[in-house]
């Protein structure tokens, strides 16, 4: 089934396909929140609060619209509000693993996750894999990640190009 179909009887009170829905949508909203986080229970409670967020605000939503870049967006912004609510509680050794990026994307398979640590930066990662693998387009990125096309692109194709170079080679 569709998601405009399942968001539809969502909003009739119709929960029977939730699960359905929920397996369509809630892998780039982990995805998301974890790029963020780096935790993935935080990334998890964060994929929940984003369900919540959507049915408190169901009767407004249209089911035309992409409800998975809509869900996306609300996950991307509540991981942004916690990480700055936590970021004053952050460890010396979590704070070390942030900036040498040794953290671990225990929920992205391993031959994924040893090509995306050839990259240098935490954005190239998230742009690479909101295309790539989630199959968002360059605009859509761009509002999430709150960067002009211009530039996300310039860094999608800087990442494409070490990729070549480092993982191909």
């Amino acid at each position: 089934m569709e998601l405009d179909e399942i968001l539809s009887q969502l909003k009739k009170g119709d929960y029977s396909h939730f699960q359905e829905f929920y397996n369509q949508t809630s892998k780039s909203l982990f995805f998301t929140a974890l790029m963020i986080l780096k935790d993935e229970h935080l990334a998890n409670d964060i994929v929940q609060e984003s369900y919540v967020k959507m049915f408190q605000n169901i009767d407004a939503l249209d089911p035309k619209q992409k409800i998975n870049y809509y869900l996306t967006t609300i996950a991307r912004n509540l991981a942004i509000n916690e990480y700055n609510k936590r970021k004053r509680e952050i460890t010396d050794e979590e704070m070390l693993l942030l900036k040498t990026g040794t953290y671990h994307f225990s929920k992205l398979n391993d031959e994924c996750e040893a090509i995306l640590s050839v990259l240098d930066e935490d954005i190239e990662r998230e742009i690479v894999t909101y295309h790539v693998l989630f199959e968002y387009k360059f605009r859509e990125i761009s509002q999430l990640v709150d960067k002009p096309l211009g530039t996300v692109l310039w860094i999608y194709n800087k990442a494409i190009k070490k990729l070549q170079e480092r993982v191909i080679r």
